[in-house]
C-alpha cells in the first residue's frame, strides 16, 4: 500500500545512512519520519546504545503486523562514525530481510558507487576474492553483483596505474543507466524511459 513507514531514532542521531536504506527497502511507503516512539504502526525504530565494552545498533521494524529486530556490535575502540553508522546499516537490513518477501541484489549498499568499497580494498593490497567477500559479508551484496563491482574496480586501479605525477583524473558521470540501481542517489535514468537523450547528451560532451 500507499501508507508511511514511521522511521524513529533512539539514542542517536545518524539519521541519513538509515533513513537511505529505509526508503530503497520500502520503495513503495513514504518515509515519515517521527520525533516521539510508536507502537503498533508500521515503522522502524533504530537505537544505538554503548555498555562498557561494545557499541551496539539494533533496529526493530514492523510491516503489516510484523514485527523483526537484529542487532549488530563492535567494540568502543573500533565505534569510529563510519563503523557506527555501517552497523545502524547493518542492523536495519537484517531485521527488514525477515519482514521483507524479497532479497535485494545491492543488499544493504546505499549511496552511489558501490565500487567505490571494493576500489579502495584493492589499493589497500586485498585480493581480489578479499574484496568480494567485504562486500558480501559486511553489505550483504549477492555473489553476481560482488564480482561485477571488482570487475569494475580492477579498471579502476589500472587506470589509476596510467597516470603520470602531474596527469588529471576527471571522472564524468553518463547518467543514462540500463537499469536504475534501488541505492543509487545519483541524478540518473533508465535508457529505457530516457534513451532518446543519450545522443544529443553524447554530442555535448564531445
Amino acid at each position: 500500500g500507499d501508507a508511511s513507514m514511521k522511521l524513529y531514532l533512539k539514542g542517536h542521531n545518524e539519521r541519513y545512512p538509515v533513513e537511505q536504506l529505509q526508503m530503497q527497502l520500502f520503495g513503495d511507503r513514504p518515509t515519515q519520519f517521527v520525533e516521539t516512539p510508536f507502537s503498533g504502526e508500521d515503522g522502524a525504530v533504530s537505537t544505538l546504545h554503548d555498555g562498557r565494552l561494545y557499541r551496539t545498533a539494533t533496529a526493530k521494524i514492523t510491516l503489516n503486523g510484523k514485527t523483526a529486530s537484529a542487532s549488530r556490535r563492535i567494540r568502543l575502540e573500533q565505534a569510529d562514525v563510519r563503523m557506527t553508522r555501517r552497523i545502524l546499516q547493518q542492523s536495519y537490513y537484517l531485521a527488514a530481510m525477515q519482514v521483507l518477501d524479497t532479497v535485494p541484489p545491492w543488499g544493504a549498499l546505499s549511496g552511489v558507487r558501490p565500487s567505490k568499497l571494493s576500489t579502495k580494498a584493492l589499493l589497500a593490497g586485498k585480493t581480489r576474492r578479499q574484496a568480494e567477500r567485504e562486500l558480501e559479508r559486511e553489505f550483504f551484496v549477492t555473489p553476481e553483483r560482488a564480482k561485477l563491482c571488482v570487475d569494475a574496480s580492477e579498471h579502476t586501479v589500472e587506470a589509476i596505474g596510467l597516470l603520470a605525477p602531474r596527469d588529471l583524473s576527471v571522472y564524468i558521470g553518463i547518467p543514462f543507466c540500463p537499469t536504475r540501481c534501488a541505492y543509487c542517489s545519483f541524478v540518473s535514468e533508465s535508457v529505457e524511459r530516457f534513451g532518446e537523450f543519450l545522443p544529443p547528451y553524447l554530442d555535448c560532451l564531445l
